[in-house]
């Protein structure tokens, strides 16, 4: 029916649609590969071998992040209601605690089981649980929050009561920290469910005073850090904090520090009539009004006398134009007309690289409708400092230029300055392995490449880490996105906490590889 074998095979044509054939089969086989391979979350896949079954593993382990997002939620929105706040007059200490033994308790529940408590109360929770290969990671979180108040701040519900409202989770703390302290967790229990045994050796510092500077954290890193303590010998250090600064997601490869400074005046032992005594008194509000406004020129840039001597080491320029930042976008986020500079590289140097002032409050003892002079009067402001300039040095300078200042107002009032929190800047190169596997789990999770960039805020960790672990690798790696209002009227989307959740498990996949 077909003729002569032979002179099919030797037929022109015949070996055209051969070869046809052949190349038809190279495609469909190469799609399917590469359909393991996305399903795997990217990574490379090897028919009969033992790579192969690692991939299957960590599908397994996706398909569950998946197809469990509730669960999560439901673990976060009972992380949220434990109104864990360290900062200031509302600091609830009982609070503190309830959070620690809630992470203890679901730390041992996912098998953490080398678990301990450093430093005094609320103290720092040091979890370990080791893996099939003798590979430390380390991630680090902290479970305290700001204050928030119902009817204040934006917020229209208990903050410590999750809300949905549509794409976005609202409470305070689903995004700052709390998001990555049970995100974490919760991801160890997929593996447990999976039946997929970790092929690192996972520990887990997680803190509950962040929010006020970690003022006992350096002393457990130092201590922790010695032979034969919880940091000794992890070469790989993850501080699971921070947002993205833009629409992708990031690696953070440097934060700003930040140094915190309360000042007084105080005159008359009451308040006095302005009419009665205007002009006849030295006023301590006005005097704390010129102190405020030297340290300034309003733009946020620092005039503080002396400061110009401090030194410290400046961004690259090629890091910063790497970035490209949208100014427009970034006025817009911000909420105003117009940024001090409008060259993209140079308003990130302000806001990454470059020290800034910013005056946080100024309250008198007076009412503000009595018209009255104030006995007293208080302010708060912070100085952020870049990666590189000493703390200790800031505050010196800072404290010596506000008595210069208020000494030359030859005043009988009294001057009060308390530097309450001194916290470094840290940065570091990229190219590390660490980064390169962060990278890819990125990339994997969310097929995206993630960006390079620094932080404006500070996350004292991050330098406390690197300082005491000079041979180990440090990162920042946020999962909440730019528009959380971590501090204000905070809220994650549940878009970024699936893809965190998927990126956290694809890190610990590839940092069994290396």
């Amino acid at each position: 029916r077909g003729g002569n074998s032979f002179m099919r095979r030797n037929d022109p044509r015949f070996a055209g649609g051969k070869r046809l054939v052949w190349m038809l089969l190279v495609i469909v086989t190469s799609f399917l590969l590469l359909s393991m391979r996305r399903l795997s979350g990217g990574s490379e896949f090897s028919l009969g071998s033992s790579r192969a079954d690692i991939d299957n593993d960590i599908i397994q382990v996706l398909g569950l992040i998946d197809s469990n997002q509730d669960e999560l939620i439901k673990w976060l929105s009972d992380a949220v209601r434990i109104q864990s706040v360290s900062v200031g007059e509302m600091r609830n200490n009982s609070g503190l605690e309830s959070a620690r033994e809630f992470y203890v308790n679901l730390a041992k529940r996912v098998g953490l089981d080398e678990i301990k408590i450093a430093g005094s109360n609320p103290g720092t929770v040091l979890a370990k649980r080791r893996g099939q290969a003798s590979k430390p990671v380390l991630v680090y979180v902290h479970w305290d929050v700001q204050p928030a108040v119902d009817g204040q701040g934006g917020w229209a519900h208990d903050p410590f009561d999750v809300q949905a409202q549509g794409d976005r989770l609202y409470g305070r703390g689903v995004s700052d920290d709390k998001a990555a302290a049970i995100g974490w967790l919760w991801v160890i229990e997929q593996f447990n469910k999976a039946g997929v045994p970790l092929s690192v050796d996972i520990r887990i510092m997680a803190e509950g005073e962040e929010e006020i500077g970690s003022p006992q954290l350096k002393q457990v890193v130092d201590m922790e850090s010695l032979e034969g303590g919880f940091l000794s010998g992890v070469k790989y250090m993850m501080v699971s904090d921070g947002s993205f600064v833009s629409d992708r997601p990031c690696v953070v490869q440097g934060t700003r520090g930040v140094v915190h400074f309360y000042v007084s005046v105080s005159g008359a032992p009451r308040d006095l009539h302005s009419g009665t005594f205007g002009g006849g008194v030295y006023e301590p509000l006005s005097e704390m009004s010129s102190l405020m406004a030297s340290l300034s020129d309003g733009k946020g840039t620092v005039m503080v006398e002396g400061f110009k001597e401090i030194k410290y080491p400046r961004i690259d320029s090629e890091e910063l134009k790497q970035f490209g930042l949208d100014v427009s976008e970034w006025e817009r986020l911000a909420g105003t007309e117009k940024a001090t500079t409008r060259v993209p590289e140079a308003l990130l140097e302000r806001v990454w690289g470059s020290p800034s002032v910013s005056v946080h409050g100024i309250g008198s003892s007076a009412d503000f409708e009595a018209a009255a002079i104030s006995g007293s009067a208080s302010a708060h402001f912070s100085i952020r400092i870049p990666a590189g300039m000493n703390p200790d040095e800031v505050a010196e300078t800072t404290v010596r230029h506000l008595k210069s200042k208020f000494e030359a107002f030859k005043t009988p009032n009294k001057l009060q300055i308390s530097v309450t929190q001194k916290a470094p800047g840290f940065a570091v190169q990229s190219g590390s392995q660490l980064h390169a596997a962060i990278s890819r789990a990125v990339k994997r999770a969310r097929h995206v490449e993630p960006e390079n960039a620094r932080l404006g805020g500070a996350i004292p960790v991050a330098a406390f880490l690197s300082t005491a672990n000079p041979e180990s690798e440090v990162l920042v790696l946020p999962i909440g996105g730019r528009t959380d209002n971590a501090h204000g009227h905070e809220s994650i989307s549940r878009q970024d906490l699936h893809y965190g959740t998927r990126t956290f498990a694809l890190i610990l996949d590839e940092l069994s590889r290396l």
